[in-house]
């Protein structure tokens, strides 16, 4: 299995680079800052939902990254 994580997936270039990707056979894990956005960027590709895996990661102070794989 291919996997590829890419920053700044729900928008603009990170995101043609995601979709890119998933559709070339990529387990494509997504960052962003806001769960809404990783978790409305699922439901825009229905076709490729087994590909994606949303991180969520805080600004800010905390830096720390919050997995939310379901």
């Amino acid at each position: 299995n291919k996997v590829i994580l890419i920053t700044g997936a729900t928008a603009g270039f990170g995101r043609a680079i995601a979709v890119k990707f998933a559709k070339n056979g990529y387990n494509v894990i997504i960052t962003g800052e806001e769960k809404k956005d990783c978790v409305g960027f699922k439901k825009q590709f229905p076709d490729l939902m087994s590909k994606w895996f949303p991180l969520i990661s805080t600004s800010g102070k905390d830096t720390r990254l919050k997995m939310s794989l379901k």
